[in-house]
């Protein structure tokens, strides 16, 4: 995850802050990125079947 911003020294909200209860937000399905990684390094994902789509392709070509 990742968060950008700016706060006063020690006002930053941690994971070890959270208590029981707590609400948790995500946007997204976490843990797609690393599992897609992992079946990519292993040989398990054609990567190269999305190319056709100029978006696809960008990032295609980051991870290749």
């Amino acid at each position: 995850m990742t968060a950008i911003g700016s706060l006063p020294p020690g006002a930053a909200l941690r994971r070890d802050g959270a208590r029981v209860g707590d609400d948790v937000w995500v946007t997204g399905a976490p843990g797609e990125a690393a599992a897609a990684l992992a079946l990519w390094q292993a040989g398990q994902l054609d990567v190269t079947c999305v190319a056709a789509d100029p978006l696809h392709e960008h990032w295609r070509s980051r991870l290749l």
